[in-house]
């Protein structure tokens, strides 16, 4: 636990910076160019007539603040506005709903009545869920970075009422009377320099924060080398040679799923110009964190589903918080690795998580499932043996030891948990297969399989029973999206038309449950609440209607992606840039974030070139191609540096700098059917784009396709040339197999 010192040392330095830097030159004229804000010596509201706003809160987080005695403003265009006229700063608490801290942490503050005065009568308190603002999550992480200290939820921000962060404290794990040390202290002081010079502390904000701007929108171009295969190929070896063998991992930073990564070296596995060696490597650290996800504690094992993070490097302790983003993006890994590398328990996997997709979340809608009570004291995700006694009979009891790996001192390393604050507790984790564990009870495995049924039964309804949950009804635009790209998953590794017939109806609900007749994509469902749709929502909307166009060749899902992208760029697009988060007529602090790093998921800037360069492959359309070739100059060296931050866009570099486009003709017959499904293989569809003959507004001209003979036939090109033609599966296998790697 980090001591109050620290934390004061932590808020102490941004403030030091801004001060060091600009002192000297506190410049009379910047002085002089402040507007009327400081020259009445009273504010004209005082902080008293401030009522608490949450309980309109768009989240079921936001509406916990509502009960509050702290008057919490919601994050709107408002608030800087009440900031200026009671002439304090803005303080803004950046919440989590899968943050345990970001819940406990706003309980203690409201109980603590030495805190609670501090704030009232300080600032303009503020609340905001990157659930609804996720680019305050991305300024937090940059805040942090600049401090050199990790992410966390919450953070609290001070800043001016220009919007520009003159503090910032992220907490994590803090509560009792360090909680009041540490909060009191940092606001205190932030409440010093406030009164002591309040013009010299917004100008340095100011100043600050442009800097902050030249950072964030500065590409990095020069001299990068940006042949997106040359990415993919230094990308894919780089990611193979961070696995371990000792400990199964890939991502010895701890944090979030490896999906991404495994959706890489999945693909490294197929790539012929791969060395055979990397390739083996990419298998077996596919094959072997996929087993760790599958069998050790992140998965939860009573209910299927997973939990979104893990607290250390290792596979033994996760975050007991949940949200669909996770359990969809892994049953597409799981269902896509499998095919790739053969591999049926992650293909079982994937199938059994679109299940508790459907039943677990879609069914009661919900994007995020976290306990509000303590996980660790409350005996419901950490077992320990009055647990077990107080649930189980003494034969289950002998079961769930031997089938979740049970220990009497705890199955949590000391390597993770040096404190011994987890010794004598258990994570629920299955390391023995289910024959081992009936050979070992010599029983029939039948009803070892229904003995452990019932104790999964047993142990989630005394979950259900200590712990409260923390579950959310909105899901985020993006977060469909990736349901959407899992069934597609689904129906093509499973060769599944069900599957796509779910998929296609999902598709049809995203589009009509998150699109606004005039105002365009919304970040959350309309009839909920419109809030103008972020980066990554665009770009993962347009990725599932991409994946679904070719997957059916239904003209109107590449029409929507189209115009899902063109409204993007309309938007989100200025100084030739990469699209930024949020249009600037909604955001409220002065700076224009690009999320180029994958930092909680996926990046926006990685996502978008997928979709751009998968769009103008297709359509030919310059403002596509122009954008993802600019991406690719930005992000290449970046990528090739640090796979493990850049996989999304190194994933969509496989396609190569000269992307292979199959044309599929006769689509609507039984072979060309066929055809389709082979060339929707996980195997093939990551390095191709595939097109109908039935949107020929929308596409590309090519020359020179061939004109049909039989029922349904398949004509390769790269560069507008043709490669080759097929008419049957066997054809196309060896034509794909020759042409597949990109020449150089």
């Amino acid at each position: 636990m980090p001591s109050p010192l620290k934390y004061l040392i932590i808020i102490a330095l941004p403030l030091g910076v801004a001060s060091c830097d600009s002192k000297k030159k506190s410049s009379r004229e910047d002085r002089g160019s402040e507007n009327d804000f400081f020259k009445e010596s009273a504010a004209t509201e005082t902080l008293d007539t401030l009522q608490n706003e949450l309980n309109r809160g768009e989240t079921e987080l936001l509406r916990k603040f509502a009960v509050d005695t702290i008057p919490w403003q919601k994050w709107d265009s408002a608030i800087l506005e009440k900031a200026r006229v009671r002439q304090t700063p803005v303080l803004l608490y950046i919440a989590s709903g899968l943050s345990e801290d970001s819940r406990s942490i706003a309980v203690e503050i409201s109980e603590r009545k030495a805190i609670r005065d501090t704030l009232m009568n300080k600032s303009v308190c503020a609340v905001a869920d990157i659930q609804v603002n996720p680019e305050l999550g991305i300024l937090a992480h940059h805040l942090s970075a600049e401090i050199n200290q990790p992410t966390a939820f919450p953070t609290l921000v001070w800043m001016s009422h220009e919007g520009s962060p003159i503090a910032w404290l992220p907490l994590s794990r803090t509560s009792g009377k360090k909680l009041d040390i540490v909060i009191n202290s940092s606001s205190a002081m932030v409440n010093e320099i406030w009164k002591s010079d309040s013009r010299y502390t917004v100008s340095n904000s100011r100043i600050d924060n442009g800097r902050r701007q030249a950072r964030f929108n500065s590409p990095f171009i020069e001299g990068d080398d940006s042949s997106r295969m040359k990415i993919f190929r230094t990308g894919t070896r780089g990611l193979s040679a961070l696995y371990s063998e000792f400990d199964r991992n890939i991502d010895h930073s701890g944090g979030l799923m490896p999906t991404s990564s495994l959706e890489l070296l999945s693909l490294g596995v197929l790539h012929p110009d791969l060395t055979t060696q990397v390739r083996n490597k990419c298998s077996l650290a596919v094959k072997e964190v996929s087993g760790q996800l599958i069998s050790q504690a992140l998965k939860d094992q009573l209910t299927g589903s997973y939990f979104y993070a893990r607290r250390n490097t290792d596979w033994s302790l996760p975050i007991f918080s949940k949200n669909l983003e996770t359990q969809a993006n892994l049953a597409r890994v799981f269902l896509n690795g499998g095919t790739i590398t053969n591999n049926n328990e992650m293909i079982s996997e994937g199938k059994n998580l679109l299940e508790v997709i459907e039943n677990d979340w879609l069914a009661k809608p919900r994007s995020i499932i976290a306990p509000l009570s303590n996980p660790d004291r409350d005996g419901s995700f950490i077992i320990n043996g009055d647990t077990l006694e107080k649930v189980l009979s003494e034969s289950e009891i002998k079961l769930a030891t031997l089938a979740f790996s049970l220990k009497p001192n705890g199955n949590i390393p000391g390597t993770v948990d040096p404190l011994g604050i987890f010794y004598q507790k258990n994570t629920l984790r299955r390391d023995m297969p289910l024959s081992e564990i009936a050979s070992k009870l010599n029983q029939p495995e039948e009803a070892v399989s229904t003995q452990l049924e019932q104790i999964r039964k047993k142990l989630l309804a005394h979950r259900q029973e200590v712990t409260e949950f923390l579950s959310e009804p909105l899901i985020g635009a993006e977060t469909f999206a990736r349901v959407v790209r899992a069934q597609i998953s689904g129906a093509n590794a499973l060769n599944d038309d069900t599957i796509l017939v779910k998929a296609i109806n999902s598709a049809s609900l995203l589009r009509k449950n998150y699109t606004h007749p005039s105002d365009g994509l919304s970040l959350l469902p309309v009839d909920s609440h419109f809030i103008p749709a972020r980066s990554k929502d665009y770009s993962l909307c347009a990725l599932a209607a991409l994946e679904l166009y070719q997957t059916t060749l239904d003209p109107q899902w590449l029409q929507w992606s189209t115009t899902l992208m063109d409204e993007a760029l309309q938007k989100l697009s200025r100084d030739g840039l990469p699209l930024r988060e949020l249009p600037k007529s909604e955001s409220i602090i002065p700076l224009a974030i690009h999320n180029r790093s994958m930092i909680f998921s996926d990046s926006s800037v990685g996502m978008s070139h997928h979709v751009f360069l998968h769009l103008g492959t297709l359509t030919g359309a310059e403002r596509f191609t122009d954008m993802a070739d600019l991406i690719a100059k930005d992000l290449s060296r970046l990528a090739q540096a640090s796979p493990v931050n850049h996989s999304d866009f190194i994933i969509s570099c496989s396609r190569g700098d000269s992307p292979l486009v199959a044309v599929v003709q006769g689509g609507e017959s039984a072979e060309g059917r066929t055809l389709l499904k082979s060339l929707n293989s996980p195997k093939i569809s990551p390095f191709i784009s595939i097109r109908g003959d039935n949107a020929s507004n929308l596409l590309k001209e090519l020359p020179q396709i061939p004109e049909l003979s039989g029922n349904a036939s398949v004509s390769l090109f790269r560069d507008d040339k043709l490669l080759g033609s097929a008419t049957i599966p066997d054809d196309l296998d060896k034509l794909l197999s020759a042409e597949i790697s990109e020449k150089e």
